[in-house]
Formats: C-alpha cells, sequence, structure tokens
C-alpha cells in the first residue's frame, strides 16, 4: 500500500512540474510562409524565430529532386551545444512532405529552419511549427517521476534503507550484480548505432496507432508501403522503447532503452540459472559474470546489434536449467520444467534463428542423455513440457509457418548470404581479431573449454555432475566446430541439399557462437562447483578466467567509436536493409508514389484517408467490365477490400503491390486494411491461456507457502490460547 501511495504522489509531484513546461497552446505555434526563406551558398533558411522549452512537430513541404537534401532546426546559441549535433532529416525527392520532431530543453531559444544538400530545384513552399503539448507532458512527466524516484530512493537509503542493507545477507551478490550490469551498460555511452533496430520500434508504434493487437504489420517501411515485420520477426524485445517513443522521447534514448532491459535481463537470468544449478551464489555470480562480459555477447549487443539474437542469449542459461532440472537422475518426481518453456519461450519470441538452433541441439542433448529417457516419467515430462511450449508460443509460431510457406519472402534467397563461405577461422576462435568484430566467445571462455577437457580427462566417473559437464563441453565442441570454417558446409550442400537449405537459413556460422556461449559459461560454473573444496585449483581457475573477461571487455570498450545523434525516425531511410522481411519482386522506383494507379482511364480511384497501411478511398468503374487498381501498399496476403455489401477480391501485382479487382460499373466508397486470418486470431486465444496457466504454475508456491505460514501461525495461535 505504501508502494502505491508513493507512486501515486510521485505522478502528481511530476505532473504539477510539467504545468509551467505545458502552458500555452496554438500560441507557441510558428508559420513559416515560402517568402520567409533564403538561400545561403548550398542552403536554404527560414527567417529567425523563438521557441519555449518542449517538443515541436516541423511539417515542411516542398519540390525537390536533389536526394542529399536534409532539413533541420538550427539552433542560435544553444545553451545545450549538442542539439545542434542531432541528424538532420531527410527530405527525399519523390515525397512532397515530411515530418520530424524537435526538442527544446530551455525557454526563449533562437532558432531557425536549416535545408542543407540544395539544388536549383529545390523549392520550400511553406513550413508549420506545432507544440506537441500531450507528448511534451507525458515525456517530461516521465523524466519527473524517474527524477523524483531517484532522489527519493537515495534519500531512504542513506536514512534507513543502509542499515537494513549493511545486515543484509547477500549484500555482496547484489553489489555484484547491479556492478554486472553497469559495466555491461558502458559501451551504450559510446555505442555506433545500428538504424534497422530503430525503425523497427517506430513501426511497432505505427502498427498500434492503426490499431494492430499483436503487431503484425509495420506501416512505415518502404516509403509508407509496409513491410510483414512483426509475423517474421517477433516485435517482443521493442515494445518498451516503442512505447517510450509513443510518449514523447527521443528515438535514440527510446532506442538505447533496449539495452538497459537487455543487460539487466541478461545478467539476473544467467545468474538465476547458476545459481540453481550450482547451488551456491558466488559461483553463480562469477558465471554471469563471464557469460554476460563474453566477446561473442558484446559483439551480438553492441558491435552486430543484432537486437532479437542478443535477446534470444538472456534466455539460453534457463534453457540449461529446464534440461538440466528434466534429466537429471537425482529425483524420482518427474514434472513439466517451466523454466524450461520461459527459455524457450524467451527465444522463439526473440529471434527464429536462434530457435532453430536451439532446436537442433535439444535433439543432441536429448540423444546424449538417452539413458535419462529410458525413465517414463522423464518422457512424459518432456512432452508436457514441449506440449506447452507449443502452445504458448503458437501464436508466432502459425503466422511465421503460414507466411514462409505462401509468400515469396526476401529471406528465402538462398544467393543473399551463403553460410558455406562464413565458416570463422580456427584462430579467429580462439584469439579474435583483436578488434570489436571478433567472431569468438572470448580468450576467457576458450580458456574454460582447454579447463574443460582437462578435467573430463582427470577425473573419476563417479563425480557428481560429471554427466552434464562432459554434455556440455561436447555441445561446445560441436557449437564451435560448426561455426568454424571446418565444417563441411560444401560436402552437405552437394550430398544433402535439403539439410544444407535449412542450414542457410541461419546466414552466418558465428550464431552457433551464442549456443558455445552458454555451454562454455555453465561448464565454468560446474568446474568450480564441483572443485570447491580443492582451494588452489578453485581460486585459480575463477581469477584467471575473471581477470581474462576483465581485460578482453576493457579492450573492447576502448574500440567503440561514438556515432550521430537521432532523435526521430525522419533521419532514417525507410528503404534500409529489409530485403529478409518483405516481398520479392519489389521495385524501390516502383514505391516513390503514393498515388493508387489503374489499369483501365474508366476506372477512378480517390484516397479519401489513410491510417498507416489502412486506406479509405472512392472508386469509380465506369466500365461494363471489372478492372484492376494497384495500391500504394506492398501486396501481402491478408489485405481485405471491404465496401457496404461485402468484400473485393485482392491479390499481389507483378510488382508485388496490392491490386483490388473492382467490378463492372462499380461506384462505391472501399476500405483496404490488414486483416489476420481466423486461425491466426484462434492460435492467440490459445497462447493467451496458456500463458494464463504458466502464470497461474508460477504463482501457486508462493500461494502455497504463504498458506502453510499462515496454517502454522494459526495453530501456534490456538496452541498459545
Amino acid at each position: 500500500m505504501k508502494i502505491v501511495v508513493f507512486i501515486l504522489l510521485d505522478l502528481i509531484l511530476a505532473f504539477i512540474l510539467t504545468i509551467p513546461i505545458c502552458s500555452g497552446g496554438e500560441d507557441r505555434n510558428v508559420e513559416l510562409k515560402e517568402n520567409e526563406f533564403n538561400n545561403v551558398n548550398t542552403t536554404i533558411n527560414s527567417r529567425q524565430f523563438t521557441l519555449d522549452k518542449g517538443i515541436y512537430k516541423v511539417k515542411i513541404k516542398y519540390d525537390n529532386e536533389a536526394d542529399e537534401t536534409k532539413s533541420k532546426i538550427n539552433f542560435i546559441n544553444p545553451s545545450d551545444k549538442e542539439v545542434n549535433e542531432v541528424e538532420p532529416s531527410l527530405m527525399p525527392s519523390y515525397a512532397k512532405s515530411i515530418s520530424y520532431r524537435v526538442y527544446v530543453d530551455e525557454n526563449n531559444q533562437k532558432a531557425e529552419i536549416q535545408n542543407e544538400g540544395i539544388n536549383q530545384t529545390t523549392h520550400i513552399k511553406c513550413a508549420d511549427i506545432k507544440f506537441q503539448k500531450g507528448l511534451t507532458r507525458t515525456y517530461y512527466m516521465a523524466k519527473y517521476a524517474f527524477y523524483i524516484f531517484v532522489i527519493a530512493f537515495i534519500i531512504w537509503f542513506i536514512l534507513l534503507g543502509f542499515k537494513k542493507f549493511k545486515k543484509y545477507e547477500n549484500k555482496n551478490i547484489v553489489l555484484g550484480i547491479l556492478f554486472t550490469i553497469g559495466l555491461l551498460l558502458l559501451p551504450i555511452l559510446t555505442e555506433k548505432i545500428i538504424l534497422f533496430h530503430m525503425y523497427r520500434l517506430v513501426g511497432i508504434d505505427e502498427g498500434f496507432k492503426m490499431g494492430q493487437l499483436p503487431i503484425r504489420m509495420h506501416p512505415n517501411w518502404q516509403n509508407g508501403y509496409g513491410v510483414a515485420m512483426g509475423v517474421t520477426y517477433p516485435n517482443i524485445p521493442f515494445l518498451i522503447p516503442a512505447f517510450l517513443w509513443h510518449i514523447g522521447f527521443p528515438l535514440i534514448t527510446a532506442y538505447k532503452s533496449y539495452f538497459v532491459i537487455s543487460a539487466i535481463l541478461m545478467v539476473i537470468a544467467s545468474y538465476f540459472s547458476f545459481e540453481k544449478i550450482s547451488k551456491n551464489k558466488n559461483i553463480a555470480l562469477f558465471g554471469s559474470i563471464v557469460y554476460s562480459l563474453s566477446i561473442y555477447h558484446l559483439n551480438n549487443m553492441y558491435t552486430r546489434q543484432a537486437a532479437g539474437e542478443n535477446f534470444a542469449m538472456i534466455f539460453l542459461p534457463l534453457i540449461i536449467l529446464g534440461f538440466y532440472e528434466l534429466l537429471r537422475r537425482d529425483t524420482d518426481k518427474k514434472e513439466c520444467s517451466l523454466y524450461l518453456v520461459i527459455g524457450m519461450t524467451g527465444v522463439i519470441v526473440s529471434h527464429p534463428l536462434s530457435a532453430f538452433m536451439v532446436a537442433i541441439f535439444s535433439v543432441i542433448v536429448c540423444v546424449m542423455m538417452i539413458s535419462s529417457l529410458r525413465n517414463k516419467q522423464t518422457v512424459i515430462a518432456l512432452l508436457k513440457t514441449a506440449l506447452l511450449t507449443l502452445l504458448v508460443n503458437l501464436w508466432t509460431i502459425i503466422p511465421m509457418i503460414n507466411y514462409y510457406i505462401s509468400e515469396p519472402l526476401g529471406v528465402s534467397d538462398q544467393n543473399v548470404y551463403k553460410i558455406k563461405e562464413s565458416g570463422v577461422p580456427i584462430k579467429e576462435l580462439f584469439f579474435g581479431t583483436g578488434d570489436i568484430n571478433s567472431r569468438t566467445p572470448g580468450i576467457a571462455l576458450m580458456i574454460v573449454l582447454i579447463i574443460g577437457i582437462y578435467f573430463i580427462f582427470n577425473t573419476r566417473k563417479k563425480v557428481k555432475k560429471r554427466g552434464l559437464l562432459s554434455a556440455l563441453l561436447l555441445v561446445s565442441i560441436v557449437a564451435l566446430f560448426i561455426s568454424s570454417e571446418f565444417f563441411p558446409y560444401t560436402w552437405i550442400e552437394g550430398h544433402l541439399k535439403g539439410a544444407y537449405d535449412l542450414l542457410s537459413k541461419l546466414q552466418f556460422a558465428m550464431r552457433f557462437l551464442g549456443i558455445a556461449s552458454v555451454a562454455l559459461a555453465t561448464m565454468f560454473v560446474l568446474i568450480l562447483i564441483i572443485n570447491k573444496n580443492n582451494k588452489k585449483f578453485y581460486y585459480a581457475t575463477t581469477i584467471v578466467v575473471l581477470a581474462f573477461t576483465v581485460i578482453q571487455f576493457a579492450d573492447y570498450c576502448t574500440q567503440i567509436k561514438p556515432d550521430k545523434i537521432y532523435t526521430d525516425v525522419s533521419q532514417i531511410d525507410s528503404f534500409g536493409d529489409v530485403r529478409n522481411y518483405t516481398l520479392e519482386g519489389l521495385v524501390k522506383g516502383q514505391q516513390y508514389t503514393h498515388q493508387v494507379e489503374s489499369s483501365n482511364q474508366m476506372v477512378q480511384a480517390n484516397i479519401k484517408s489513410r491510417n498507416g497501411t489502412s486506406i479509405v478511398l472512392n472508386v469509380t468503374n465506369n466500365d461494363n467490365k471489372k478492372n484492376e487498381i494497384q495500391l500504394p501498399i506492398t501486396g501481402f496476403k491478408n489485405y481485405v477490400a471491404k465496401y457496404d455489401s461485402g468484400y473485393l477480391e485482392t491479390k499481389k501485382s507483378q510488382l508485388s503491390k496490392l491490386t483490388v479487382v473492382i467490378p463492372a460499373n462499380f461506384k462505391k466508397e472501399i476500405k483496404v486494411y490488414y486483416k489476420e486470418p481466423i486461425i491466426w486470431r484462434l492460435s492467440e486465444i490459445i497462447s493467451l491461456l496458456s500463458i494464463i496457466y504458466v502464470i497461474y504454475c508460477l504463482i501457486k508456491p508462493f500461494v502455497n507457502k504463504r498458506k502453510k505460514t499462515e496454517e502454522r501461525y494459526d495453530q501456534q495461535t490456538s496452541k498459545q490460547n
């Protein structure tokens, strides 16, 4: 109850602080006419104007034939010197207008609109700068609420919390976890930015505005033609960043929140899993440090910014924990493993390609532990776990399979990525390349590999957990081998074409290093727990592996160079690297127009309104036979064209645009929008019910424990009475 009261007071105070910022409305808007822009060398500058603190939306109408032209607000003598380092917004030649957000952090800021890279054909018609009161309020409320919370927490900790924390048994573990998270977030201060994922999070927001739930179509891609990103690449990792963008945060801030979330989850999930396996908090912390700061994880998180693959790595330790629970022999009672369900689900909704790799190694693990599968209860528990995992993820699996089978997606082109040419040299696997692009788990984990091999061949077979250690060693070696240049991809292509085609979906052989990294980190935990009584070996192994982990991390951080600042999606090309998620056959030049194209002059179609890829238009066909119109939408299936009496036929044109067949002598208003088929909706309902069941199973032990505690207390009270 105290927490609820504090949150309410926090929000009320934050709201009060935003009142001065949000004062005023239309009087804060600025209108600039054609004659208020002047040519200055290679720029067109507007007259100077004054903006107060808040968020503004700038809309510029123009004619232009120079694709390099860009626009930005140029602040005159700003208090914040970095505001003029923000990337300008693109003014593509095929567009007639652009709009972008501007963030002003002080009152009475003198500014001008500056259009750069112009040529003789560039002509600015007008510009409107409108104060965004709603975005300003939510953005600053969120900021102030966070600041108030931090200040209140610091005060509470100094006055009361510090004494309690000193007495807390696991304070060193908590500090270690926080320190590891802090280290993992250091590169975010200077990281290079990959624009693809920033455009994704905006696509989630745009899909939400269209009324989609879950969000399948990202309407902002490819000049508004839309891409079914949410079908082939789940949106879960970017839901919170998309929400932050929605309520007004700058694009770069919203995007970087993803790194904060993934760093926290990575350290906590790996610590939790390793602690459950080892029953030792210190060793679990060491394992979490080694795994979180492994080079391949850093490569995924910051160098490649492979957001889905990086997020999937968070759940790999939970999968190992789940298999450990199911396959160990020291327990007779076998139940469905919720850890394995959560781990598998996390991978599936983060990165489908990682899920494919996990499936391969799950089969390998089950084969290696075949003796455990002779137990009927184990087999039943494993099947229950697999079924529950399938049901929980049906909402993702059904649409994805549906599209990959029926739609000619770009990812199906095997010539784009040749996995047989992407094997990692053995030297790079062990020592890296000396830069941030190293394809290796890192020297620290490769030392663990060597120690593990030595340990397996120099210990008795009856040592506890030796079987799990052997299995992880084999998984590590197989994963490293598949990722290396020595794996016979060319031979497989020649003799097992089907298998090669499946492996080619993974695109890069180095992806298997994620499996190797988590297996090696878990090996490190097991080696320490098995040898915790052998003090010399224990301390020597811990110090060496942690030392190399810190050294390789420090070396990685020093090589990252800062990049530009992005605050709005208009600064990013909507025709970015999206070929893996859109239809084959699209021609970029054909997507420049937003007009409806007709196959016959007797057919007229005018767009009445548009919301993302949902379009309302008036259509007239004066011909005595049916005709077709092409809409400025990518021709994915599941679009419907509805009018008052029913539906019109939709299909994909040769240029992969959406085509609507118009009947003879037709004069109606039609609405075209993306609609999920019934089987997708059924899969979503099944998944929702399954998720509720999983939550119930997770909560049930705590409820039962609380009931038992209350019963014991009641019994003691009754005895005393």
